[in-house]
C-alpha cells in the first residue's frame, strides 16, 4: 500500500513540477557602466545649468531690461540647446540601462521625471517597460 500511495502521490505532483516556473538566476549588471552613466548625467546637468546661469540668463535679462539685443539672447539659447541635447541623451542612456539595485530604480525614475522623459510617447512606454523589468528582476518575479 505504501508503494501505491507513493506512486499516486508522485503522479499527482508531476503536473506541478512541469508547470512550476524556474527561478531565474540574477542577471549581472555592470555597475561600472551604471556609475559612469550616472556620473555623465550629473556632469551634463551641471554643465547645462552653469551655461544657462552664466550665459543665457544674463543675456535674456539684458534683453528684457533694454541693455542687450534679441539676437545675442537668441544665439545663447541656440548654444544652450546643445547642452540640453547632450544632457537628454545622458539621461536616456541611464534610464534604459539595467539598474543594479532597487534604489537605483528610484534614481532612474527621478532623473527621468526631471528630464520629462515620461511624456506618454511610445518611447516613454518602452522606458517604463524597462523599469518594470528592473523591478521584476530585482524583486525576483518572472511574471510580466
Amino acid at each position: 500500500m505504501t508503494d501505491r500511495r507513493a506512486f499516486l502521490s508522485g503522479l499527482m505532483l508531476a503536473p506541478v513540477a512541469l508547470v512550476a516556473p524556474a527561478i531565474a538566476a540574477p542577471v549581472a549588471v555592470n555597475t561600472t557602466a551604471w556609475n559612469a552613466a550616472l556620473a555623465a548625467v550629473v556632469a551634463t546637468h551641471s554643465a547645462m545649468d552653469a551655461y544657462y546661469n552664466e550665459h543665457v540668463r544674463p543675456l535674456n535679462d539684458a534683453h528684457d531690461n533694454g541693455t542687450g539685443t534679441y539676437e545675442a539672447a537668441a544665439a545663447a539659447e541656440r548654444r544652450f540647446d546643445t547642452y540640453v541635447d547632450v544632457y537628454a541623451d545622458a539621461v536616456k542612456a541611464l534610464v534604459i540601462m539595467p539598474a543594479p539595485t532597487i534604489a537605483d530604480i528610484a534614481v532612474k525614475i527621478e532623473w527621468g521625471l526631471k528630464d520629462w522623459i515620461f511624456d506618454g510617447s511610445s518611447e516613454a512606454s518602452r522606458i517604463l517597460e524597462l523599469i518594470a523589468a528592473d523591478v521584476r528582476r530585482l524583486g525576483g518575479s518572472l511574471a510580466a
